[in-house]
């Protein structure tokens, strides 16, 4: 089985797994700087609460720094066009090629079948998902939080890309990143009843200890993509709250940056040019 593997490039940190050689799957690290002098070219450059690698511009961060943060992670990727939507928490979707690349969309779904075209969603504690085809020409990714899981974010990029390429759930696989674990996402109880009320069988994610609720939000999501007819290929299975040297958590800190889950395929294999740091195995937090 494919797994997940950290790597290190030019003091840039991230996961990545190739389910075919053309085929790559990104999680970036906060980790961007072996070197603290900004000035030294590696890594990320940003400061303070979004150190170092923020690849978000609707934070609170420097956006020159967020600017240069993208550059040195696309030389470290060898890509030149990473696309992310204005997340709104939804479940709107968004087929994405030459033609409209340049256009500002509010959503929280991807996909594409063009090559050398990098897709993105920001996280920090929210869920990304993968989804390519089983030929690997057809690719998406969705940002699942408990807004858009509610609102079927995952059911509605898999039925559109469905749709759009005249395929059928089972020609899809689905790779799920890090996320809030259940046992660090503290919820309130009505949010138990809003999930009760619009999507029946949800509330088994929701788990009581100590006069406290907790929502395992990447379980309902394996779920629903599962229940489609989604085979899933692996699972990076950090918690993001508890892993603060590799992760933002917005749980955690409140004001803080946001990692980047990527996917794209590319015309010639991605290769790095360091040595793998360790693999990502399904026991690891």
């Amino acid at each position: 089985m494919k797994r997940w593997v950290l790597k290190e490039k030019e003091g840039v940190k991230f996961f990545r797994i190739n389910p075919s050689p053309n085929l790559n799957l990104v999680f970036t690290t906060r980790i961007g700087r072996i070197d603290p002098s900004p000035e030294s070219g590696s890594g990320g450059v940003s400061e303070s609460n979004y150190q170092s690698l923020n690849l978000s511009y609707d934070v609170d961060d420097n956006p020159k720094k967020v600017d240069e943060n993208y550059a040195r992670l696309k030389k470290v990727l060898g890509i030149t066009k990473i696309f992310t939507l204005k997340q709104i928490h939804s479940n709107r979707v968004f087929y994405i090629n030459r033609d409209n690349i340049n256009e500002k969309l509010d959503g929280d779904g991807i996909f594409t079948d063009e090559k050398d075209l990098a897709i993105g969603v920001k996280v920090a504690d929210c869920l990304p998902i993968y989804i390519f085809d089983n030929k690997f020409k057809v690719i998406g990714i969705a940002h699942a939080g408990w807004r858009s899981t509610l609102a079927q974010i995952g059911q509605n990029l898999v039925s559109t890309m469905i749709q759009k390429f005249s395929l059928k759930a089972f020609d899809l696989n689905f790779v799920l990143g890090p996320c809030i674990e259940q046992s660090c996402y503290e919820v309130g109880f009505e949010l138990l009843s809003q999930f009760f009320n619009n999507m029946p069988g949800s509330e088994r994610f929701f788990f009581q200890h100590n006069r406290k609720l907790y929502f395992d939000l990447k379980g309902l999501n394996r779920s629903l993509l599962r229940e489609l007819g989604l085979n899933e290929i692996t699972d990076l299975d950090y918690c993001t709250k508890c892993n603060s040297d590799l992760f933002y958590s917005v749980r955690r800190d409140s004001a803080t940056g946001r990692n980047l889950g990527l996917i794209w395929r590319s015309t010639q294999p991605f290769i790095s040019q360091k040595q793998d740091l360790r693999r990502a195995g399904s026991t690891q937090k």
